[in-house]
C-alpha cells in the first residue's frame, strides 16, 4: 500500500486477532489505496483537458456536473477494485484464465437461502444487502448519465449490464465467485437508487 499502510498496520494491531472477517478489512484498505492512486491520476489528466477546453472555448463546466463525475470514477474504480481487480498488485498485472462456465453459479437464490439458514450470518447479509447497496450509487447517479431520457428501465438495464460484466470478468480472471445472485441483488440495488433518485427529485420540487 502506498497511502494507508499506516492506517492499515494500526488496524492490523488493534483488530486483526477479533475480528473474523479481517481479510475483508484489509480487500478494502488495499482496494481504496490503489483507488486513490488512480483517483490522483485521474486528477491531473482531468485538469490537463479543462485548462486546454477553457482556453480554447472558454466555457466552464459546472461545478456540480464535475463534481458528479468525480464521484462517478470513484465509485466505479474502488467497485472494480474490490470485485475484479482485488488479487492484483494493480490492475495491469491482472492474469487471464481460461474459461470454466462450469463455475458459475446458475441457480438463483439458492446458495443465499442456505447462507441464511446456515451458520453464516455475516456473509448472507453481505452477499444480498451487500451487493444491494453497492450499487444504489449506480442507480442514483443514472439519471444524471442519461439525462432527459433517462427511465426506470434505463437505469435498471444499466445496472444488469454493469454487474454481469463484473461477473464475467471474475469468470475468466479468476477473482472471485460468479454468481447468478449476484447479478440479481446489484440490479435491485440500480433500481432503488433510481428510485431514491426520483423520491428527492419530487421532494425538492415540492419543497
Amino acid at each position: 500500500m502506498i497511502f494507508l499502510q499506516g492506517l492499515y498496520e494500526w488496524v492490523a494491531a488493534s483488530l486483526e486477532s477479533s475480528v473474523n472477517h479481517f481479510p475483508l478489512i484489509q480487500l478494502v484498505f488495499n482496494s481504496v489505496d490503489k483507488t486513490i492512486l488512480y483517483y490522483l491520476i485521474f486528477l491531473v489528466l482531468r485538469a490537463a483537458y479543462l485548462l486546454r477546453r477553457h482556453r480554447k472555448t472558454g466555457k466552464k463546466i459546472p461545478l456540480y456536473k464535475e463534481g458528479l463525475l468525480h464521484a462517478l470514477f470513484i465509485y466505479i474504480v474502488l467497485l472494480l477494485q474490490l470485485t475484479v481487480f482485488r488479487n492484483e498488485v494493480t490492475f495491469w498485472t491482472v492474469e487471464y484464465h481460461k474459461i470454466d462456465w462450469s463455475a458459475i453459479h446458475w441457480l438463483p437464490l439458492v446458495d443465499t437461502v442456505k447462507l441464511f439458514y446456515g451458520d453464516s450470518g455475516f456473509s448472507a447479509w453481505y452477499n444480498s444487502w451487500g451487493n444491494v447497496v453497492w450499487f444504489m450509487p449506480l442507480g442514483y447517479m443514472g439519471p444524471y448519465l442519461f439525462r432527459k431520457k433517462c427511465s426506470f428501465s434505463k437505469v435498471t438495464a444499466m445496472g444488469f449490464l454493469f454487474s454481469s460484466m463484473i461477473e464475467f470478468l471474475q469468470l475468466i480472471f479468476q477473482t472471485g465467485v460468479t454468481h447468478i445472485d449476484d447479478v440479481f441483488f446489484n440490479t435491485l440495488g440500480a433500481a432503488i437508487g433510481y428510485s431514491i433518485w426520483v423520491s428527492s427529485k419530487k421532494a425538492v420540487q415540492n419543497g
